[in-house]
This record gives structure tokens, sequence and C-alpha cells, in this order.
């Protein structure tokens, strides 16, 4: 019930618009008057007697508990891949400082031996050790393993043709 009406009001409103839909000939007419002299007269009747109903909550409504959790799976799985595309920027960071500062070197010593060597400045070192994160380091350290072991199949290569 709206507070601004009786029940009585509302209801009888309620008889007189059926009848202003539904009603014979002069009966119509005579209601509708008497409906649009009641609207004049009480503002807002109108909505107090029929208040509009609330929207069904079928799948196409967008709060829908199956738009709802397609929602936040949606913003978990952008999360997910923000994320993910971070840490793999972070990871070819490390990989390029790696290449950027580490020297690998070959050389045959007048010993007869071959011997591979992977330098790198000791400021870098450092910067390295202070800027990078843990997983950055794995990659850091792989990544001139990766130039080592290039090293040493180039050698091979040429071991194997003599």
């Amino acid at each position: 019930m709206h507070a601004q009406f009786s029940a009585d009001v509302l209801h009888r409103y309620r008889a007189i618009a059926e009848l202003a839909d539904r009603g014979d000939g002069g009966e119509q007419d005579t209601a509708r008057r008497l409906l649009a002299r009641m609207k004049t007269q009480n503002p807002g009747i109108h909505q107090a007697a029929f208040p509009p109903e609330p929207l069904p909550q079928g799948p196409m409504d967008p709060g829908h508990p199956i738009w709802t959790d397609l929602a936040a799976r949606f913003r978990d799985t952008v999360a997910w891949a923000t994320q993910a595309a971070y840490e793999a920027a972070q990871l070819e960071e490390a990989r390029l400082q790696a290449e950027d500062v580490v020297e690998v070197k070959t050389r045959i010593l007048k010993s007869g031996r071959w011997q591979v060597a992977a330098r790198i400045n000791l400021d870098d070192l450092d910067d390295c050790a202070n800027a990078l994160s843990a997983i950055q380091q794995e990659v850091f350290i792989e990544t001139v393993l990766e130039a080592v072991r290039e090293s040493l199949r180039e050698a091979l290569t040429m071991s194997g043709d003599e």
C-alpha cells in the first residue's frame, strides 16, 4: 500500500480502471471520466495503484547469476592475463640484461685446452643482484648458461669436422 493513499481508495481506483479498460459503451466512458478526475485530484494515484513490477530474473537480465558469474570469471581472467604479461615482460627484461652485460668468450689455451668463459663487470653483477627478482635471476642465469652451451656446441661441431 502506498502511504499517501488508503487501501480503499486504491481498491476503488483499480476497479474504475478495470471498467475504463473493459466496460461496455456508456459504462466505459463514465469510468474513463471518473478515472481522469481521480488522477487530477490525486496526483500519483495510478503509480500507487499499479506499481511497476520488477523485471524477471531471466537469463537475459544483466543481474542474472549467469552474467554475474561470467563477469567475475572475466575479471579474474583479465587479472591473471595482466599478471602473466607483466611477469613475461619481467623475464624478458632479465634475458635481455644477461645478453647485454655478460660476454661469453672461448679460446684455446697454450696448454692445448679449450676454454669457455662468461665475463661480467662487477658493477653490472651488483646491479643484477640488487635489481632482479629471484625468478629474474634464474632467467638471467639460464640465458648465460644457454650462451655457454651454444659455444660448446660450436666447438664440438668444429672439432668433429677436422
